[in-house]
């Protein structure tokens, strides 16, 4: 159930994205991507642990790179963009 909700959290902070970069006058323009090659079998951790591990990784990258953003809409003066990213995503 964990993955399934964390999911479906993502899922709507994509939308918030796109619907936001639409109003501001941006083109959402979506890509295919390639399944990334993943190991799921951890000789010293196992499956289920291995896997929670790599989640927490990118949970936190997913906050670096919201930070970084962040950063680039205070360097750009750019107050909505800021109020967005702290409201919608900083807050959790």
């Amino acid at each position: 159930m964990f993955f399934k909700e964390s999911s479906d959290e993502e899922r709507e902070h994509d939308e918030k994205l796109m619907k936001y970069q639409n109003t501001r006058g941006g083109r959402v323009r979506l890509q295919s991507i390639v399944t990334p090659l993943t190991e799921f079998d951890h000789p010293e951790k196992g499956d289920a642990l291995y896997v929670m591990v790599l989640a927490l990784a990118l949970e936190k990258l997913v906050n670096e790179k919201l930070h970084n953003l962040h950063a680039v809409a205070t360097r750009c003066n750019d107050p909505q963009l800021t109020d967005f990213i702290e409201s919608e995503f900083l807050a959790d």
